[in-house]
């Protein structure tokens, strides 16, 4: 996870290069609809959710590199975990 211009530009780069793999993209500020990340996202059917809580974010951190289950609604975001067994193989 990265701030500022990194994080609106890097995840766009990946997301062409990805084939599917990327899922979601959580994103550390608000997002413009209009932004570059947004509209390939969009195209992408990939969900970006934003969170900008220190602790949450600590604890997100702690996932990378880890097959997580992400469901956001309009209510909020909730990243777990999934078991190695349960995790969807990509590549």
């Amino acid at each position: 996870m990265t701030r500022g211009a990194d994080a609106l530009c890097w995840p766009v780069q990946e997301l062409m290069r990805c084939d599917g793999a990327i899922k979601g993209v959580v994103v550390c500020q608000e997002l413009p609809r209009t932004s570059a990340l947004a509209a390939r996202a969009r195209q992408e059917g990939v969900v970006i959710a934003t969170v900008q809580d220190p602790e949450r974010l600590a604890a997100i951190k702690g996932l990378v590199g880890s097959p997580v289950a992400l469901v956001a609604d309009a209510t909020g975001v909730v990243i777990e975990p999934v078991p190695p067994n349960l995790a969807l193989q990509v590549g």
